[in-house]
């Protein structure tokens, strides 16, 4: 799906139930899809998948070989911030309907707490409409949703007001609002537990290709921030404390 104005690019990929190793087989033509993975990435223009086609091994590869590709979706709203374009893109709906504006009125939530802090909470209270998934479970009662990101307006608002399994990073875990449940669920507890980031501290960003493959400049004032210096190869982190 390429979006025109709301910094993101997003995949819907219809798959197959896993298979009992893991592996999940290709969709047939007018089959059902029972999984649908939809993945977000601020910044990703959607040319860039057909552009690096032949560099994509993993993940990408696998959703422009079996997924469902949209070279002419667009979702043209000028609100660019990143909560807007959360609310719009699973909703088809312009800001001024989901009534998410702007990121300062987005998901911020006084009436909820965070489970295992006392920091204020987040929700979807001010979004408005329904989304993909509302139209999903109108259809199969019995479908769940998963909704994991960085932040948490990137986690609540793609799937709506739905009362689903809704997780983001806080703090150095992840963790949601009592909007969704009082405790996290023993998978997550694990998760955090496991401290996974802290295994990519002191490592390095490298290239995948030869540098002569990369014509762009790669020496922009913004790119510091991440204590890793403004060109690559560069630590991934440094040597921040953790959190």
């Amino acid at each position: 799906m390429r979006l025109t104005a709301a910094c993101a690019a997003t995949l819907l990929a219809p798959w197959l139930p896993l298979a009992a190793q893991g592996a999940a087989a290709p969709t047939p033509p007018g089959s059902t899809p029972v999984l649908v993975v939809h993945v977000t990435v601020d910044q990703l223009r959607g040319d860039y998948l057909e552009r690096w086609r032949a560099e994509w091994t993993g993940g990408f590869a696998r959703l422009l070989r079996e997924g469902a590709w949209f070279s002419d979706a667009h979702q043209d709203h000028a609100m660019t911030e990143t909560a807007p374009g959360h609310a719009s893109v699973l909703s088809g709906r312009n800001p001024r309907g989901t009534r998410i504006i702007r990121n300062e009125n987005g998901v911020e939530d006084a009436g909820t707490t965070l489970v295992g802090w006392s920091d204020p909470g987040a929700s979807p209270l001010r979004f408005r409409g329904t989304a993909l998934f509302d139209w999903i479970a109108a259809r199969w009662p019995d479908a769940r949703a998963l909704s994991v990101s960085r932040k948490d307006r990137g986690a609540i608002l793609p799937i709506g007001r739905a009362m689903q399994d809704v997780y983001w990073w806080h703090r150095g875990s992840f963790t949601t609002s009592t909007y969704y449940a009082d405790t996290l669920p023993a998978w997550v507890r694990r998760f955090n537990a496991a401290e996974l980031p802290r295994f990519q501290l002191q490592t390095a960003w490298t290239l995948l290709l030869p540098e002569a493959a990369y014509p762009e400049p790669d020496d922009q004032p913004w790119e510091g921030d991440g204590g890793g210096g403004r060109r690559r190869p560069s630590p991934t982190f440094g040597p921040r404390a953790w959190p």
